[in-house]
């Protein structure tokens, strides 16, 4: 029986459709991203994990980016947060207790605040200086209450202000894989023999001459 997928499967592209509705928004938030001092991701419960991806991507991308759980926030965390940030506060309803107890002390800050989220007459919706409105009339589950679509849009959004940020940004791959040295495309660009621990000390040589034989074995014994 396909009938679950093939709901989930509408409700996110009824959802998805709504979105072209919140670009221009999304553009003026990635543009203020890119030249911000500091970006905050702040989130809650499933939406926290869309907000850590976004300080991820971020960071990758070499901003000064950090991710602010909203309980620890009012108890010394906020302190974390430099004045005049801006600040990305993902929250379906937006009047989830957490969120709503750290905004004052944010605007408190002067930081300038972009929600997003699927209740523009939220306490979030009418505190923040920018929405983005998810668009979510179903979660594409029989019940309707298990954060599916909700999430998955707000991870779009996220990794689709990551991407204009990028192009803003004018990201080069030589700039990417600085901060990619453990992954393939970074190996491939900024690692070489130096940087190798304690690679001349090493005896994993062979003269020229050497049989292939011979040099498969040197090679085995020092990987």
């Amino acid at each position: 029986n396909m009938d679950s997928f093939k709901q989930y499967i509408n409700a996110l592209s009824a959802s998805l459709d709504k979105l072209p509705l919140e670009f221009a928004v999304m553009g003026e938030v990635a543009g203020m991203v890119e030249q911000a001092d500091q970006v905050v991701c702040v989130g809650v419960g499933k939406s926290g994990y869309v907000a850590r991806k976004l300080n991820a991507s971020l960071v990758s991308l070499a901003l000064n980016s950090i991710y602010l759980h909203p309980a620890e926030a009012v108890h010394g965390d906020i302190g974390n947060v430099s004045d005049r940030s801006v600040v990305i506060l993902f929250s379906k309803s937006g009047n989830s207790s957490e969120i709503n107890t750290v905004i004052p002390f944010l605007k408190k800050r002067e930081c300038r605040l972009v929600g997003v989220g699927n209740n523009r007459d939220s306490v979030l919706g009418e505190s923040s200086d920018y929405y983005i409105n998810i668009n979510v009339a179903c979660e594409g589950e029989p019940l309707n209450i298990l954060p599916l679509v909700s999430i998955d849009v707000s991870m779009i959004i996220a990794n689709a202000i990551t991407a204009q940020v990028s192009q803003l940004k004018g990201l080069s791959v030589d700039a990417f894989s600085r901060n990619h040295p453990g992954g393939q495309l970074g190996r491939n660009i900024s690692l070489t023999v130096e940087d190798l621990p304690l690679w001349r000390s090493r005896s994993a040589f062979v003269r020229k001459g050497t049989s292939v034989i011979d040099a498969i074995i040197v090679d085995s014994q020092h990987r």
